[in-house]
């Protein structure tokens, strides 16, 4: 369920990876400004943000995962 201003998380990665393609495309045409990095190191930065994008997902997936901490109301027992 999303709350306020959140965007699922397909659309978070098909951003992200929308993002770190045009970058690449970026430093192999030599567009200005990126002509002076590597594709090698747009590469790590791409992995290494998507490996932290995922270990989030991954935690908050685990925050919000129902009936982690209690039993729904149904199966408690009644005081």
């Amino acid at each position: 369920m999303l709350r306020g201003r959140e965007i699922p998380w397909s659309q978070y990665y098909l951003g992200l990876a929308g993002l770190a393609g045009a970058a690449l495309l970026a430093v192999q045409t030599g567009v200005p400004g990126f002509a002076a990095i590597e594709p090698l190191a747009v590469s790590v930065f791409t992995v290494t943000v998507f490996a932290v994008s995922a270990l989030a997902h991954y935690y908050y997936c685990e925050r919000a995962r129902l009936g982690k901490k209690e039993k729904p109301p149904e199966l408690r027992k009644r005081e």
